[in-house]
């Protein structure tokens, strides 16, 4: 995670939740890519409940186009579908206009 603070409002950017847990020598860089998705995933093995994700868009499009149907590898549920996977998705850290504040 990085925090930029201008002009009175702090940025920060949160971590790829994978590239987190990769080794940071694997392809030489030195800190995990940003977040640009957030992904609520159904967890099989706790009976459906939803865990949420953050992605950076190599994770996200690794996710959205895997092979299916897919079996889990800790509890054999079987997957045919995205949607037997992924209940919802959206983008973070597009910039926006604050009210107030010129653009």
């Amino acid at each position: 995670m990085s925090t930029e603070r201008t002009d009175a409002i702090t940025h920060i950017e949160l971590a790829c939740d994978v590239c987190s847990l990769e080794p940071r020598s694997r392809d030489g860089r030195s800190a995990p890519r940003g977040a640009r998705w957030a992904v609520a995933m159904k967890d099989c093995c706790a009976g459906g409940q939803l865990m949420a994700h953050l992605a950076c868009d190599e994770h996200f499009f690794a996710l959205v186009s895997q092979k299916l149907p897919g079996e889990c590898t800790s509890c054999g549920h079987l997957s045919r579908t995205l949607s037997d996977v992924v209940d919802v998705a959206w983008t973070i850290g597009t910039p926006t206009d604050l009210p107030g504040r010129p653009g």
